[in-house]
């Protein structure tokens, strides 16, 4: 009899212990680790005037990213060889940055498990000076709503979020190659083309001036008045 009470003693502090366990391995760390991004949270926080380069990846198209200058000026490239570059629409980039900043969850996330590698998701990366900033897309959208991952310098660890369709669709519908700015052009590299007229020649078929002259002139036999 003196041994039951200790058994069931001690299977309560077993149960009191595992339950501890999984409360403090879903608690979130004091470096802010959280899990999932909730409904309502914002999903980043930059400094757009701090954002030095932007890097989008749109599969299978090759990566795009978007250089300031240091006059301020965006620009936009294909990478890795840069065979496209043109000036963008300034106001483009600024609402993007704008956009994302007051980004917020609508859905908090029923898993915490980061998104599959297939398909390939749909990646905006920011590049700051305290670090990078990734936002990863499900290139599915279900009822107007995208899943996505968030990584920041503050907080590495990919967090799931739900996110309006409207995110993706301003990145791939048709995105930042489109938003280039018409209103100037760069000069051209190199040595400026010289553009030659070609000159017209009029070709005279044999015998039509002697034709003309016989016409318009008096003939051998013909006797003035």
């Amino acid at each position: 009899m003196s041994t039951r009470p200790a058994i069931i003693a001690l299977l309560l502090t077993l149960l009191l212990a595992v339950g501890a366990y999984l409360v403090l391995k879903r608690s979130p760390s004091p470096t802010g680790t959280a899990a999932v991004i909730a409904q309502g949270e914002r999903l980043v926080s930059v400094d757009a005037a701090a954002i030095r380069a932007i890097t989008l990846r749109v599969p299978p198209a090759q990566p795009q990213v978007i250089d300031r200058n240091p006059d301020g000026r965006w620009y936009w490239r294909n990478a890795p060889r840069a065979l496209q570059q043109f000036a963008l629409d300034d106001t483009r980039t600024a609402a993007l940055l704008r956009l994302f900043n007051e980004a917020r969850s609508i859905s908090t996330p029923t898993s915490d498990r980061p998104l599959p590698e297939s398909p390939v998701p749909v990646t905006l990366t920011l590049h700051g000076p305290d670090g990078d900033t990734t936002v990863r897309f499900s290139p599915r959208a279900l009822g107007g709503q995208v899943r996505a991952d968030v990584s920041t310098p503050a907080m590495p660890t990919p967090r799931p979020a739900v996110v309006s369709e409207e995110l993706l669709n301003v990145l791939t519908s048709p995105g930042p190659s489109a938003w280039r700015d018409t209103r100037q052009r760069r000069p051209r590299r190199g040595r400026p083309r010289h553009v030659h007229r070609r000159r017209r020649s009029v070709r005279v078929r044999p015998g039509a001036a002697r034709g003309a002259v016989g016409r318009h002139s008096p003939g051998p036999g013909h006797c003035a008045r």
